[in-house]
């Protein structure tokens, strides 16, 4: 009964672990779709003011990454219950590893995505410098120090 009760303790850790990862990970989503949206008003004005020069020029997209998995972990379980607590353990950590290579993932991408970003600011400085600053002032600056350090 006493490794049942302990499997019950880490199932309920676990569980701590999943709602803080899919916070941060929704976090970092929803920088993304920011940097994004602000990327791809950026594109728009260079396209206008040189559509010869950034007609190549691609809009990035967040699909393929969302919150994923099902979160649903039975949480009526009784600690006596070790056959379904070693299930729910085995899902729940299952789930754990996932969330993080997802976090793993997600964080390479908007970083990358920040660092173009910065290049699109940087370049249409040039034709539109209120929108330029209102990209790096208000999206830009904030998550360069969140996610670069800068």
């Amino acid at each position: 009964m006493d490794g049942c009760n302990e499997l019950y303790d880490r199932l309920a850790e676990t569980r701590e672990k999943i709602k803080d990862l899919e916070g941060s990970l929704k976090d970092i989503l929803d920088d993304l779709r920011k940097v994004i949206n602000a990327e791809a008003n950026l594109i728009s004005c260079l396209r206008l003011h040189a559509p010869d020069y950034f007609s190549q020029l691609e809009e990035a997209s967040t699909e393929g990454l969302q919150l994923g998995g099902d979160v649903s972990l039975d949480v009526n379980v009784k600690p006596d219950d070790c056959a379904r607590v070693r299930q729910l353990l085995v899902h729940a950590s299952s789930l754990e590893a996932s969330l993080t290579f997802q976090m793993a993932e997600t964080s390479a991408v908007i970083r990358n995505e920040i660092i173009r970003l910065a290049g699109l600011v940087a370049l249409c400085r040039h034709f539109e410098p209120e929108l330029s600053e209102s990209v790096g002032n208000d999206i830009l600056y904030p998550l360069l120090s969140k996610y670069l350090s800068i």
